[in-house]
C-alpha cells in the first residue's frame, strides 16, 4: 500500500574534510575519506555529522566511490559507508554502501545527517568523495508498507531516499494525517488501526475491531473531518473511526463481499472502494453510505488500489488479475486503459497499491519478480 503526501523552498565556501570524521554546519561542503584521493588507512571508524537549522534538509551526492566490495547484492564485506537520517548513533538508516558503484543521492528527512565510514585491516581502496547541500524543500514523500518486514518505508519524492520506520506486527495499508503529523495504518495480526509519528515513535492503537475474524485491509484518512475509514475484508464491512476520540461507526455491510482498497474525495465527503469478492466491482458512496453507486463491474479481475483526481473528474485503479492500470470519470463513464503489462509471463506482476502525485501514478507490485 502506498500514499503520496505533500506538505509545504529556498536556495542553497566549501568545507573540506581531510581527517577522519568531523562536524559540518555550513550550507554546502565536501566530505571525503581520509587521505583521499590516496588510499584510505585501515582500521578507521570515521563519523561525519552535518547539522543545519531547523526546517532545512540535507542532500548528499557522491562524485567518487571505491569502498570495499559487496557480496550477495545487498551485503557489504569488510569496509562500508552508512548514511543515517539524524545525528545520533541510533538514527534511522538511509542506506549502507560499498563497492565501486556510485550510491544514489540521499536526502535527509530532518535537519541533520550522519555518515559513518568503517574500514578493517584486510584491504584498502581510494575511498569516497561527496558534496552536500542544504535547503528548505517541499516535504513530499511516499509511504509504503512492507508487511513481511514489519515495516513502513518513507520515500523522498525527488531523490527516492528511503527510511525504514519500524512498526510491530503486520502493517497493511497506510495513510498520513498532516494536521496531527501522524501516520495511520491497519494491522492484520492485531486487528487494529494504529498510529505513530513519522519516525515510528509514540505508536499507539486508535481502534481495535470487535470481530475475531477481522481482516483490516484498506485505510484512508480525511484530515479535514478528522476521520479514518477502513475496509474489513473478512467481516464484509466498511467502517469509520474518529481520530480525536476513537469513536467507531459501521457504515456499510449490505452487499459488501470482500472490500479491499479505499480512497477519498475529502472536499465532497465521498469514498471510493474496490471489492474483490464473488463479483469484482468498484463503487462510491457518501461518507454516511448514502447515494451509493457501482461505477465499474465489468472486465475486472482483482481490482486493488485506487486514486481519485477530483479536479480532473477521474478515478484510477490497478488490477492484479489483468495487470492493468485503468481510469474512468467519477460517474463510471469514459473508461480508458492507462497501462498494461504485456509481458506478464516474464515478470508475473501483482499490482496492489496506487498513488497519484501531480501528473504521475505510482504503483506497488507484489509480484515475485518485482
Amino acid at each position: 500500500m502506498l500514499v503520496w503526501i505533500l506538505i509545504g523552498l529556498a536556495a542553497v565556501t566549501l568545507h573540506h574534510a581531510e581527517a577522519c570524521g568531523g562536524t559540518f554546519t555550513e550550507r554546502e561542503g565536501i566530505i571525503q575519506s581520509p587521505r583521499y584521493p590516496a588510499n584510505y588507512p585501515n582500521n578507521q571508524d570515521c563519523v561525519y555529522v552535518i547539522n543545519r537549522p531547523w526546517g532545512e534538509r540535507i542532500t548528499l551526492s557522491f562524485t567518487k566511490f571505491a569502498v570495499g566490495w559487496m557480496i550477495h547484492h545487498d551485503r557489504c564485506r569488510f569496509d562500508s559507508l552508512t548514511i543515517q537520517d539524524g545525528s545520533s548513533e541510533d538514527a534511522p538508516v538511509l542506506g549502507e554502501f560499498c563497492g565501486t558503484e556510485l550510491p544514489p543521492d540521499k536526502r535527509s528527512f530532518q535537519n541533520s545527517m550522519r555518515i559513518r565510514f568503517r574500514t578493517n585491516s584486510y584491504r584498502t581502496n581510494t575511498g569516497f568523495k561527496a558534496t552536500y547541500t542544504s535547503a528548505v524543500h517541499n516535504d513530499t514523500f511516499l509511504l509504503i508498507t512492507d508487511s513481511t518486514a514489519n515495516s513502513i518505508y518513507r520515500i523522498d519524492y525527488d531523490t527516492f531516499s528511503h527510511m525504514k520506520v519500524p512498526v510491530t506486527r503486520y502493517p497493511f495499508s497506510v495513510d498520513y494525517d498532516p494536521v496531527g503529523d501522524r501516520m495511520y495504518w491497519t494491522d492484520l495480526h492485531t486487528r487494529e488501526i494504529r498510529s505513530a509519528r513519522l519516525n515510528g515513535s509514540d505508536s499507539r492503537a486508535l481502534w481495535v475491531s470487535r470481530h475475531a475474524n477481522a481482516s483490516l485491509h484498506g485505510l484512508a484518512v480525511d484530515p479535514l473531518s478528522r476521520l479514518v475509514f477502513y475496509m474489513d475484508t473478512d467481516s464484509k464491512e466498511i467502517g469509520m473511526v474518529t481520530i480525536d476520540s476513537g469513536l467507531h461507526k459501521t457504515i456499510l455491510t449490505v452487499d459488501i463481499d470482500a472490500p479491499r482498497c479505499i480512497t477519498l474525495d475529502t472536499m465532497n465527503g465521498v469514498m471510493y472502494w474496490s471489492d474483490v469478492g464473488r463479483r469484482d466491482k468498484i463503487e462510491r458512496a457518501n461518507y454516511d453510505g448514502s447515494d451509493r453507486k457501482v461505477l465499474v463491474s465489468t472486465r475486472l479481475s482483482v481490482p486493488n488500489g485506487l486514486a481519485v483526481d477530483v479536479a480532473k473528474n477521474r478515478l484510477y485503479w490497478v488490477d492484479a488479475g489483468t495487470n492493468k492500470v485503468e481510469t474512468c470519470d467519477l460517474n463510471g463513464n469514459d473508461r480508458r486503459l492507462i497501462y498494461t503489462h504485456w509481458w506478464s509471463w516474464l515478470h508475473d506482476p501483482h499490482y496492489f497499491g496506487l498513488a497519484l502525485h501531480k501528473d504521475k501514478l505510482y504503483i506497488t507490485d507484489w509480484g515475485p519478480r518485482a
